[in-house]
Formats: structure tokens, sequence, C-alpha cells
């Protein structure tokens, strides 16, 4: 692909973008509030703001522009009687979440920058779009180049790809929004495009310093780049694959020792025991609750909790499966003293619908303290927890001892907590993975929801279904607020190309198997290419859909935006085995046909109308 063909996808890029910039009102893209304030207060504090910087005359800002746009008329909210406040005197607002202290910093750099050029809120707005309608050109620019180093001989994939991205109205409705969707996909197809240099050519220190900083920059703008870490680590077998490579005898004997280094390792830290309570981990911190061997009341072992933070509420908590206590009561008990004078101590039991809890004073004598829960009919996960000052009460300081603590359900019920004496120790490693797990921001008790038998209820099913078709329509358009989809007719289509092109994957499997012939191509380093991209798309469907297992969350189709180069591939090479090679450039003409009608369909038919509706007996087109 040449330079003019690169320039000129660019350009079709910038106009599909700018189009879809300038016909969406302000503010009509998800989370474009938050994401714009984020920019703006970096702008304004010549920082990166944290979550306690919260500028109220800043949103009155904002929610000025928001009413000026219409916006809670076309995101279908209840007429206002007055502006709120802040965010936060919004229930839509408040539901929809502040981005500040969630996100990473890189996106809105450039946007902050630029805000100090005007005062006006929906200029600066209009700013912010335009950068991310740029961002969204260089993406496409990035996924041709990356085409005509992988598939040159292939027509289908190497104008297929680049011109599937510019043209797709989903990816380009997102990327000419106010998010950092843009930046997080450029800086993905970036990555792609350093990789695809390597395996065609060599892994020089530059290139693979390329493919690093790429990376880097991924991670930097959005979490929903993460999936690119286990595909970077495959791709060092496979770049070693398509190389030829077989490692002397004496890097053999280097690779089993660092191995057997590892698990020595893992296992010394799992069997060493450190000073805290197995099972037992401080929320919201991370780590494992700190044990003590202070006057017991039974044993030798207490739970340790020191809370000397004004701004946040310490707690220890154990998490368990709540199959078997869905719909009955469950009491939570434990013993608890201070170490000197009072504090208030408070136990909860909680599950994903509602929770319970009962505080009082301590003093330095052990006394009991119990709450009763009714489990919801539908939780998944109960969760136990003893800490300082109630739930809401982040101010109450104090240490407190924590001992024998009881979870029954029912006269003489067994206690269901596992160490509940605090008498186990926790090991290195469990401690150092749990803040791991904290720190890394994944979603809450993910592992333990995916292992619960209540995650996989006809319910709890027929949810993930319902989230499975709404992601598949959000991928491909629902706009606005994802209350302005497409026709229904259009994802029925949408979805029998893609039955098709799955199909075609198993037809081309098929043959591998039966005949023993390389379907797609006998180059080894693009075989190996393809293998990377197969794992790119398997790790963004994980990334994308395991945290919906177990909870209430619906993922959203943009989420796999940054994966969309391995996604259009696969895509593409589905339909082309149902082809002949001579039919490879209808294929091409017939599919960029359809992309142009679809987006025909989604600016004339869906959006146009949906924000800018016709006057009494006028017609649009």
């Amino acid at each position: 692909m040449s330079r003019r063909a690169l320039a000129f996808l660019a350009a079709i890029a910038l106009v599909q973008g700018l189009a879809y910039s300038l016909v969406v009102p302000l503010w009509q893209a998800p989370d474009e509030p938050g994401h714009f304030e984020y920019a703006r207060l970096m702008s304004d504090l010549g920082r990166v703001p944290a979550t306690s910087d919260v500028s109220l005359p800043l949103q009155r800002e904002i929610i000025s522009s928001l009413a000026q746009a219409d916006f809670w008329r076309f995101t279908r909210q209840q007429e206002l009687v007055s502006l709120p406040a802040s965010f936060a005197d919004d229930p839509f607002l408040r539901r929809a979440g502040r981005q500040v202290g969630r996100q990473p910093f890189a996106y809105y750099i450039i946007p902050a920058l630029g805000f100090r050029l005007t005062s006006d809120v929906n200029v600066q707005a209009r700013l912010a779009r335009y950068y991310s309608v740029v961002l969204s050109a260089l993406t496409v620019v990035a996924a041709g180049w990356m085409a005509r180093e992988i598939f040159a001989a292939d027509l289908l994939l190497a104008v297929g790809v680049p011109m599937t991205l510019a043209l797709a109205p989903m990816f380009a409705y997102a990327g000419s929004a106010v998010n950092n969707d843009s930046l997080a996909n450029l800086a993905s197809a970036l990555t792609w495009l350093a990789l695809a240099v390597v395996f065609r050519r060599d892994a020089s220190r530059g290139r693979i310093a390329l493919v690093v900083m790429a990376a880097l920059l991924a991670f930097a703008s959005k979490r929903t780049t993460l999936f690119l870490a286990p595909t970077l680590v495959a791709a060092i077998p496979l770049y070693l694959w398509a190389q030829g490579w077989r490692p002397a005898r004496r890097t053999r004997v280097a690779f089993a020792l660092v191995g057997i280094f590892v698990c020595v390792l893992a296992a010394g830290l799992m069997l060493w025991p450190g000073d805290r309570a197995a099972a037992w981990r401080v929320r919201p911190t991370g780590g494992m609750a700190l044990l003590s061997q202070d006057a017991a009341t039974s044993g030798s072992r207490v739970i340790l909790l020191r809370d000397d933070s004004a701004s946040i509420r310490l707690r220890a908590e154990q998490v368990l499966g709540a199959s078997g206590l869905r719909q009955r009561s469950a009491v939570f008990s434990a013993a608890v003293r201070t170490a000197s004078g009072q504090a208030t101590a408070c136990v909860g039991l909680g599950d994903e619908r509602i929770r319970s809890e009962s505080c009082t004073v301590a003093g330095p004598v052990w006394q009991r303290i119990a709450v009763t829960h009714s489990v919801a009919a539908d939780t998944v996960l109960l969760y136990a927890s003893a800490g300082v000052g109630s739930w809401d009460d982040a101010a109450s300081r104090g240490v407190l001892a924590w001992d024998d603590l009881e979870l029954t359900s029912g006269s003489g019920g067994v206690n269901l907590l596992v160490n509940p004496g605090a008498e186990a120790r926790s090991s290195r490693l469990v401690d150092l993975a749990d803040r791991a797990v904290r720190t890394s921001r994944l979603p809450p008790d993910m592992l333990r929801r995916l292992a619960e038998p209540a995650s996989y209820d006809r319910p709890a099913l027929a949810r993930y279904g319902l989230y499975l078709l709404l992601t598949f329509a959000g991928f491909w358009g629902n706009f606005g607020w994802l209350q302005v989809p497409l026709k229904l007719v259009w994802y029925a289509v949408l979805a029998l190309v893609c039955a098709v092109a799955a199909l075609g994957w198993v037809r081309l499997a098929w043959r591998a198997v039966v005949w023993n012939a390389a379907e797609v191509t006998r180059d080894k380093a693009t075989r190996a290419f393809l293998a990377l991209l197969a794992i790119g798309v398997v790790a963004v469907l994980a990334q994308t859909f395991l945290p919906m297992i177990g909870r209430e969350w619906q993922p959203q189709g943009r989420y796999l935006f940054p994966a969309m180069i391995p996604l259009v591939v696969c895509l593409l090479l589905g339909l082309g085995a149902w082809v002949p090679p001579r039919a490879r450039h209808a294929l091409l003409i017939a599919w960029l046909a359809a992309l142009f009608l679809l987006n025909a369909v989604a600016l004339v038919e869906t959006i146009y109308p949906a924000f800018h509706p016709p006057l009494p007996g006028q017609r649009i087109f």
C-alpha cells in the first residue's frame, strides 16, 4: 500500500469522524462529561488530577453546557425543574460516575493544553472531539501500514482491514467523542504495527523498543488495552518459531535453571508464613489482616486492625460463596476490644443487594457484637467484615482487636468462616498477590465469582446472553448513551455475516486437518503473526466478558475496539474462506459497499433523526 493510499485512508477516516462529530450533539457519547472534566481539571491544576480534586464551579459550567445541548431530553431523563449544582446531585450523572481517578492520564494531556486557548466550555469540547478524530484517522493509517507489512499479497486484507476501521460506524462514532478510547485504539494499532514489522523483518533493538513504547502508551491510555500484556508475552515464542530458532544446549540449561529458580522462589513465598491472618484481607487498601499475639479470648492470636486515616475506613473482610445461603438469615458475630480507651466497632454482613451492620462502643474489655442479615435470592457472594466505625463513617479512628469471629445460619449451624479464630497465618505470596490484584483494579473477587456455582444458574446464564447481544449491538452501532440503536433487521444481517465468518474458520480448520494444508498462507512469519492475532482476539474477549460473570455488569462493544485489527482480520479471513482466490476482489468490493450502506443507515436513518427530529410534515431525504 503506497503513501498515497495511506493518505487516502486518513482522509476517509477524517471525513467520517468529522461527520459523526458534527451530527452528534455535544455530550451525547458515553461518559463525555466525565472525560471532559478530567481534561479541564488537568488544564486548570497543571497536573494529573486526583479523585479528591472536585471543582464545583467547573461542574456547574459543564452542567450549563449540558442543558444548552438538551442533554436530559436526549438521554430520556425526567425534565429538570432546576439545574443540579454538581454531578453528584443528578441521578444520571451520578450513575455515570467521574473519570478522574479511574482512568490513566495520557489521553487528556493534549486537550488540557488546548483548553488554555479558550475558556468557552462548548469550544473546548469541540476541540477535544476534533483531537479524537485525528487520533482515529491515525489509527486507520497504522492499520493500513500493518496490513501492508503482513498481507501485501492479499488485497482483501491489505485494503479490507484499514477500510473497515475507517468505515465501521460505531468505531468512527466512539472515535469522534471526548473520551480516551481514541488514544487507546491508536496505541493498540501502533503496537500491532510494530509487531508486524518485527515479524516480517527482524527483532532489532530499535523495533523492540517501538513495540515496548507503543504498548506502554496503550497501557497509559485505558485499561481496555491490558489484553496486550499476555499477547506480547505470546509474541516471543511465536517469533522464535517463525525464525526457526532452536536454542543451544547451554541456552536450554539456562532456561531450565531460571524456571527452577522461579518455582523455588514461589514455593518459598507460599510456605513462608507472614504476620497476617489467612483468609482475612484488609479493604480498601489490600493485603491480609495483621495478626497479633495480644491476649486472645481463645487460642494465641487475634486480628489487629489499626485505622488512623481520616479519609478511608479500614475493615478486615472475608468473602464467601452465597449459594447455600440464598433467602436465608445469617448471623455474623465477633469478640472485640480496644488496645486502650474507646473506639466504635462495627460488624457488617452484606451481599450485592443490601448490607446489614451493627455497631457498639468498644473498650479494653472483650465484648461480643453481632449482626443478622437476610441474604438476597440472587446473590453470588457474601461479605463478612469487621472495622472501625460504621460503613459511611470514614473519620472514625482506633485500634481494635478481633477474635472468635463466627458466621452461622439456622439453629446449631456450623461456623462458615475460614480461620475464624485468626490462628492460621497467611503466606507472603498470598499477601503479595492480594495487593497486586487490588492495585491492578481488576473486577472485585472475579476469580471467586468464576468458581461459584451460583454464577451459572439459569437466570445468570440468561443475563449473560442478553449482555452478549447488547455488546454485539454496541460493537456495530448503538449510539448516544447506548439509547439510539439501529433497526433490529440490521443487527440480524450483521449477526448472519459474523456467523458465516465463524463457519468459514471451521471450514479452514477442517481443510487444514483433513488435507494437511496451510489454507491461509504457507509463510511462517505470516502464520505466526496470524496466531498472535488469534491470541489477541481470545485475550480481548476474555478481558471483556469474564468480568460480567457472577455480577450485574454489562460490557460495552467499544471495549473491544483496541483489538479492532485482529477482530477484523479474523472476520475477513472467515468470509474469504467461502470464495475462491479469484473472487476475493469481488468479496472486497461487496464488503466495502456493505460498510458504506451501514454508514448511511447509521447517519441518515438512525443518528440524524434521533438528534435532529424533523418538523411536523417535514421529511428527511
